[in-house]
């Protein structure tokens, strides 16, 4: 196939490009998008692809999709996933945010940041006063430690950092130092994100305990927890499979409510469950009918992880908005394992629809 080399003036350009002869294309730092459909495709061997930006901006194409294995990426930036290169695993979850609220002004903050990546990679940190360890990422789980050198109150960070492997990934970082803010000095505790999902067969003979906490509530409020015991498709078999302040504790003792308003929890045996249950869900919803009352007015939910008394993972709530109900954490067995997947996602029309989801039915 001929040979060629193709030079793109430095601008924005909407894909699919579709580079089919073998050479050496120069993007001088171009941004190449698309919706819904793959960015580049590459119908050719021995193609040399440098400087660009790369991002499927919806949908579940490619932001790469190579037919050669030979191709060569030389500074190419994306967002989205890559097919067909054996280097690059085509499955990628890192977060285009982090996201770190409000902090004390005026001293160091810490931050202790859990972010999984499918091949040992390396950070490159952009962000001026922010340390961040470790800088090389094994595959699998990694706790990144997000140091923040003193700032002075209402300064904002924004910037980022990119994940490199044979391509970059960018994440941005944000959040304003405030004089009244407490100081941050996380532990090295994971931090979930939502979709995650991990195995906890370790803790099948330990009490878990979910507790819901937040900074602080915008309006007076009380949060109460809830509890189902479901079957395999995913239903309740009667009405006391629902577990809260009205019905406390589950027939086996294997599932109670407990906490108050302000911190409601819910404590989870696995050896003591019932074998006909194989899921359970994790909620929280808002008391009463008030339409005004929902997440929205909550800061920095999150959902507090322990085995017996000791943490082992936090999952913040921070995507809620207008839901007055919130299914945080599902537990289910699967293959003989039990696992854990964070949910994070809600209803804005309150527990009925909640329970009704899960074949409960609610009096109006």
């Amino acid at each position: 196939m001929e040979k060629f080399n193709k030079s793109f003036e430095s601008g924005e350009y909407e894909g699919t490009l579709i580079i089919d002869k073998s050479g050496t294309v120069e993007c001088n730092n171009s941004t190449f998008w698309a919706y819904n459909k793959n960015v580049v495709k590459i119908k050719a061997s021995g193609v040399i692809l440098k400087n660009a930006r790369i991002e499927l901006l919806s949908g579940n194409a490619c932001a790469i999709d190579t037919d050669f294995p030979d191709l060569i990426l030389e500074n190419v930036e994306v967002k989205g996933n890559i097919k067909g290169l054996p280097s690059e695993p085509e499955i990628w979850s890192v977060p285009s945010l982090i996201s770190l609220g409000e902090f004390a002004s005026d001293c160091e903050n810490i931050f202790c940041i859990n972010i999984d990546v499918p091949v040992e990679c390396h950070i490159e940190n952009t962000l001026y006063g922010v340390e961040i360890s470790p800088l090389n990422l094994k595959k699998g789980a990694n706790s990144l430690r997000i140091a923040i050198s003193p700032m002075r109150s209402n300064t904002i960070l924004y910037g980022e950092i990119f994940i490199k492997s044979a391509v970059k990934r960018r994440i941005y970082i944000n959040g304003k130092a405030v004089g009244n803010a407490p100081q941050i000095k996380q532990s090295n505790i994971p931090a979930l994100r939502k979709g995650q999902r991990i195995c906890i067969d370790e803790y099948y003979h330990n009490n878990l305990r979910f507790v819901f906490e937040k900074k602080s509530v915008r309006k007076n409020m009380d949060i109460d927890s809830y509890a189902f015991c479901l079957g395999e498709n995913g239903k309740a078999y009667c009405d006391e499979d629902l577990i809260f302040f009205g019905n406390i504790c589950s027939k086996d003792n294997a599932v109670k409510t407990g906490g108050d308003s302000q911190s409601p929890e819910v404590f989870v045996s696995l050896s003591k469950l019932d074998s006909r249950y194989s899921k359970i869900a994790v909620c929280f919803a808002i008391y009463g009918d008030d339409s005004l009352l929902n997440f929205s007015l909550v800061d920095s939910p999150a959902v507090r992880i322990f085995s017996g008394e000791e943490e082992i993972y936090k999952f913040s709530l921070d995507s809620l908005n207008i839901e007055k109900t919130v299914v945080a954490i599902e537990l289910y067995r699967y293959k003989n394992q039990w696992k854990m997947n964070c949910i994070g996602s809600g209803y804005r029309d309150g527990l009925k629809k909640l329970c009704e989801s899960y074949g409960i039915e609610v009096d109006s």
